[in-house]
């Protein structure tokens, strides 16, 4: 779950009113609430000990949502903003992914520790460890480029405008909130919407569909009502699913290059001094298998999981649905494309391609 915006203030109810719902925000408002955000995650990951994975994790949210607004906003920032604040974000983006999948690893190789067949323990212990020492010896470089991006981001964080600061695009000719609402459309038209059209890889689906629910929130961040949760709720549950499958095939795929690296250096003089050494290669080649093994189980469940949320997501009641919402306002209409606006009905696939 991405960290909540703090508290916007609430417009004075009118007389008698006491139910009277929160205002929605300005871009420039969320805009400055988002980087607010992200400079407590870059702290509170600075003052962390690294065995501690949620500060990082947080971070790494806060990073996108600051990221998709500065994108899509991009229009409405001087040119030199953007460039002083996207270069920054990106190099710590990529010093943060490695950090995160190696907290993901050990954590499932953790897992298995404490339940797993007695003759491959030794094994799992071995790659728990290795995971350890790389998550521990990329600790000192993350923490320097936390310490970079702090002295390199202006402070305080130049303004979003109203208007648009440069030649855009049509759909960016207008305030903020509207490009947004106009981004988010075109975003939903790289979704598979039948069977026929599903033939895309699922590590580009998850991309796309975390784009479109990162953008989501950023127009939930500016319009408080409660119309766009249950989207949001299938969007994360998809990309939860698609992200658990993407980890797994991400780690059989390693272990099958660690297996192919081992083999060829065993036969090497110093094979014996290393931790893997100690183990006969029948050993270590038995021990793989068993956790390719395990990363297979846990893809197959995580597919699954995708198909059951798919279902729900391209019922009536689900993403048509909000975008039935988003295209009936009318400044929604008036910035997208008019091609944009029809799209086929949306059907549950019956099988995913790969």
């Amino acid at each position: 779950m991405p960290p909540p915006l703090g508290p916007m203030e609430p417009a004075s109810p009118p007389p008698g009113d006491d139910t009277q719902a929160p205002r929605p925000a300005e871009g420039p408002e969320v805009w400055d609430q988002l980087w607010r955000n992200l400079h407590e995650a870059v702290e509170r990951c600075r003052h962390s000990r690294w065995e501690n994975t949620r500060p990082l994790h947080q971070l790494r949210v806060a990073l996108r949502r600051v990221s998709v607004a500065t994108r899509v906003w991009q229009a409405h920032l001087a040119p030199e903003t953007f460039a002083s604040l996207d270069a920054p974000l990106r190099r710590l983006r990529r010093w943060c992914g490695p950090a995160r999948d190696l907290d993901v690893r050990r954590a499932s190789l953790e897992h298995w520790l404490s339940d797993c067949d007695p003759r491959h323990l030794a094994v799992v212990d071995l790659l728990y460890e290795r995971a350890t020492l790389k998550r521990e010896t990329l600790q000192p470089g993350l923490l320097r480029q936390l310490d970079r991006f702090s002295r390199r981001i202006p402070n305080p964080i130049p303004p979003l405008h109203t208007t648009p600061q440069l030649v855009a695009p049509p759909q960016s000719q207008s305030p903020p909130v509207a490009a947004l609402r106009a981004q988010i459309l075109e975003a939903f038209e790289k979704l598979p919407t039948s069977t026929a059209t599903l033939d895309c890889d699922l590590h580009d689906l998850r991309l796309d569909i975390k784009q479109l629910r990162y953008r989501l929130e950023l127009l939930a961040d500016c319009d408080p009502q409660d119309r766009l949760e249950d989207g949001l709720r299938l969007l994360r549950q998809l990309q939860n699913s698609l992200g658990d499958f993407h980890d797994a095939e991400v780690a059989r795929e390693e272990l099958q290059a660690l297996r192919d690296r081992w083999n060829r250096h065993r036969q090497r003089r110093h094979w014996s001094d290393r931790p893997e050494g100690l183990f006969t290669w029948r050993e270590l080649r038995s021990g793989l298998k068993y956790l390719r093994r395990l990363y297979r189980q846990q893809r197959d469940s995580a597919l699954a999981e995708f198909h059951a949320h798919w279902s729900e997501a391209l019922s009536p009641e689900g993403l048509p649905r909000l975008r039935t919402t988003l295209t009936a306002e009318p400044q929604i209409l008036a910035a997208a494309p008019p091609e944009k606006r029809a799209s086929p009905p949306f059907a549950v696939p019956s099988a995913i391609s790969r």
